[in-house]
């Protein structure tokens, strides 16, 4: 009996962790940080990992600089240690979870260019 190609597999259930978080707790980062509440989700498995940050300030990236001007690893966890607001415990627990929540938080910041002309 041939099978029809438009018969779709039925999809694994995928998981959702978002730790302790609560719709309460969402609201009011989404008041205190407005536009710089962000989310990361990362996808292992059947598991879909949740975590919310604050996008870094210019101030927070300038005070890792200063504390770990060669080592990029720390200033990035360093920058995670500031930002982060809360989820899945992974991301606290498990160094790949937390490295690529921190590289993450690290790549919000945008490097804007604008160009210079004579007057």
């Amino acid at each position: 009996m041939a099978t029809n190609k438009n018969e779709s597999k039925p999809k694994k259930k995928v998981i959702v962790v978002e730790g302790s978080v609560t719709a309460p707790q969402k609201e009011a980062w989404k008041k205190k940080y407005g536009k710089n509440l962000r989310i990361f989700e990362l996808q292992d498995g059947d598991r879909k990992y949740v975590a919310y940050f604050s996008k870094p300030t210019l101030d927070q990236i300038h005070a890792a600089e200063s504390e770990h001007p060669n080592d990029m690893i720390d200033r990035n966890l360093f920058i995670f240690e500031n930002c982060f607001l809360g989820g899945a415990d992974a991301f606290k627990d498990e160094d790949e979870y937390r490295f690529a929540l921190a590289n993450g938080i690290s790549r919000t910041f945008r490097m804007l260019v604008g160009s210079v002309k004579n007057v």
